[in-house]
């Protein structure tokens, strides 16, 4: 009977210490987000700041995420949300972001109570914050952006070509005229020389079978002074 005391103070002491043990590193790993498994690949301590500054990191510096910051969301809260509901980085932002869109650009934030929890109950039910039909990310928001830019651009672009080549016919109709009024000055004659017998025939009876030949030699003569002045360049 002593002995089965003894064994079974001996054992119960023993047990009794195990139990101990175990609730002392349970209770060192409780700040942990995964239960502390050998055979799975769950995040330490380390890991779980690592995570927690990413999060950070991303609130602070995504351009989408501005809003929530502006809220107080806390990394800790998205990382609380993460573990409980096991939801990676990558959809948690994505999340969020579709959620600012849904707040900000589609104007409903005043439709909702609580920010956060109803954030909270659409992930606890869908896993996902799925983006609205007309959501853009602030990326594509930047390339419509940029495109506009550049449609605006080539417009005004075109535009001014637009005006420079009227500009140009201008000053060559005045040119062309001037030198009709001066049919002994030098580019008159330079210009009718190259004329053929038949628009020469056609000097005294003025008309487009004159005034077109002459205008294409007026071209021909200020293209051909244009070249040699290249050339002496």
């Amino acid at each position: 009977m002593a002995h089965g005391t003894t064994h079974d103070t001996a054992h119960g002491t023993a047990h009794g210490t195990t139990h101990e043990h175990i609730k002392e590193r349970a209770h060192s790993s409780s700040r942990s987000f995964y239960n502390n498994k050998p055979t799975t690949n769950t995040p330490t301590h380390n890991k779980e700041d690592e995570i927690k500054n990413n999060i950070a990191e991303i609130l602070e510096t995504d351009p989408e995420l501005g809003f929530f910051r502006n809220k107080k969301l806390k990394p800790q809260q998205v990382l609380s949300w993460m573990t409980e509901l096991h939801i990676s980085l990558d959809d948690m932002i994505e999340s969020l972001r579709h959620y600012r869109f849904y707040l900000v650009d589609m104007k409903k934030e005043e439709k909702i109570e609580d920010l956060f929890d109803y954030f909270y109950k659409v992930l606890k039910k869908a896993g996902y914050y799925k983006p609205a039909n007309s959501y853009k990310s602030f990326t594509q928001k930047q390339i419509d952006r940029e495109l506009a830019r550049a449609e605006r651009l080539k417009a005004e672009t075109q535009q001014l070509a637009h005006i420079r080549e009227k500009a140009d016919e201008a000053e060559f109709e005045l040119m062309f005229e001037k030198m009709l009024s001066d049919p002994d000055g030098q580019l008159f004659k330079a210009c009718f020389e190259k004329l053929t017998p038949y628009a020469k025939s056609r000097r005294n009876k003025p008309g487009d079978a004159f005034y077109n030949p002459m205008r294409e030699a007026l071209k021909s003569h200020l293209g051909h002074l244009e070249s040699n002045a290249d050339v002496s360049n």
